[in-house]
């Protein structure tokens, strides 16, 4: 079982963009801005209620105003800050259009009050949302080149200006690492480095960078230098209590030991992660964590520990009602049940899977269900069946290369499957496989 790089660098957006705290005075938007990594809902409901309850003061002596002395009134840059708070927890909550729409927002009260240094930040939020709910690899870089632009016609002192070029350094490199070569998004990171504060109290930046660079060398299987920036960002993370960092810690270090077979060392960070996830309701990234669990158990072919965090996992997709999500844990629960010899729990997971994408086209989970239709059928001694089944799966694997080469699993019981002989050879090698 794969945790997605998509939904990795997802996790790791949903915890970064914490600058506008340091820019704005308003306690209210500061706690609805931390309420971001652990309740998006609440950090949401402070500041709908706060553009909600305040009138917006109009006079233009008090449009670059940032204090907080009235309680009635909220000043134009504060309007700013919380309708990218709510942008920004909208799509914690996956509702894009939402999000865009106060982003939009934000924009109207930008121009309509000329703050050219929010601008800037209004931009890299988009870029950002662009990016995460999107995936629009050119649109996103295009809007980071706005922001380029816009910081090189401010003063060098701008208010927050250091922070931004860091973040915007680090989104670059962040989706180089998904849709360029390896060089390129290594120098991307090291621009990103060279943007780091020396300041002891920007160390939560520090962490961020290594999050997201260890979480890059490990797609590279640089397993030692990852290591060293991962644990760095533990250790630093948990000396500084940013509990919402360290539990993204763990899942990378968890990701990082299952790859290089320390399984008992990656369930003690997993669980950490899930324990976290749990406590503070995340569910996407309650998933996320018990599916790794569960197949961190199966490698160690404890089958019942992993249907346990595999029905986990499933509870959770059917509350969020994500469908591929949903189709691959139906598929791990069906692999599972295959491992424990209980062949029709086996086949009905599989047939739930293949309902689920039924409307997702070419997704490789097909190819995988019908790999393990096979050696269902295989190991019921039903040759005849099993051979239409596997050799069909390995056609669509071969027309599907992308999906072959960069799933393990599948890429792996292809090769046992050629290997035993089985679809020449009818069911004589079915144990083999």
């Amino acid at each position: 079982m794969r945790i997605s790089r998509l939904l990795v660098g997802l996790l790791f957006w949903l915890t970064s963009m914490t600058a506008f705290a340091s820019i704005h005075s308003s306690p209210v938007l500061t706690d609805a801005e931390k309420l971001l990594d652990t309740s998006p809902i609440q950090s949401l409901e402070i500041s709908n209620r706060f553009l909600a309850q305040r009138r917006l003061t109009t006079g233009a002596n008090r449009s670059h105003v940032n204090n907080d002395t009235d309680r009635s009134i909220r000043t134009p840059l504060h309007t700013v800050y919380a309708y990218l708070i709510s942008a920004r927890a909208y799509a914690h909550l996956e509702q894009p259009i939402e999000s865009k729409a106060a982003l939009q927002k934000a924009y109207q009260v930008v121009e309509e009050y000329d703050l050219k240094h929010t601008y800037v930040q209004v931009v890299l939020t988009e870029a950002s949302l662009i990016w995460h709910l999107d995936r629009d690899e050119q649109g996103a870089l295009a809007k980071l080149d706005n922001v380029q632009t816009a910081m090189n016609g401010l003063p060098e002192n701008s208010l927050n200006g250091p922070d931004i070029r860091f973040r915007s350094a680090l989104l670059r490199a962040n989706i180089l690492a998904e849709t360029s070569d390896t060089e390129t998004a290594s120098v991307a990171y090291e621009n990103a480095r060279s943007q780091l504060s020396n300041d002891p109290q920007d160390r939560r930046d520090k962490v961020e960078f290594q999050l997201s660079f260890g979480r890059f060398l490990l797609a590279q299987a640089q397993h030692e230098s990852a290591l060293t920036e991962l644990l760095s960002a533990f250790w630093i993370a948990s000396e500084n209590e940013y509990t919402a960092l360290i539990a993204n810690a763990n899942m990378e270090l968890a990701r990082l030991y299952f790859q290089q077979g320390v399984l008992e060392q990656a369930l003690e960070h997993a669980n950490q992660a899930a324990a976290f996830f749990e406590h503070f309701s995340l569910s996407r990234r309650l998933s996320a964590s018990q599916r790794l669990l569960a197949a961190l158990y199966e490698q160690q072919s404890r089958y019942n520990f992993a249907l346990v965090h595999y029905f986990n996992a499933l509870e959770v997709e059917q509350s969020l009602g994500r469908t591929q999500p949903l189709a691959d844990v139906h598929l791990a629960i069906a692999r599972t049940y295959f491992e424990l010899k209980h062949f029709p729990l086996s086949d009905r997971y599989i047939q739930d899977a293949l309902r689920l994408v039924g409307s997702l086209p070419n997704s490789p989970l097909t190819t995988q269900a019908m790999l393990l239709q096979g050696r269902i059928h295989l190991a019921l001694e039903q040759p005849k069946q099993a051979e239409k089944e596997i050799k069909t799966a390995l056609e669509r694997a071969e027309e599907e290369n992308d999906c072959l080469y960069h799933d393990p699993r599948l890429s792996g019981t292809i090769k046992r499957i050629r290997g035993s002989g089985a679809v020449s050879n009818g069911i004589s090698n079915a144990a083999r496989i």
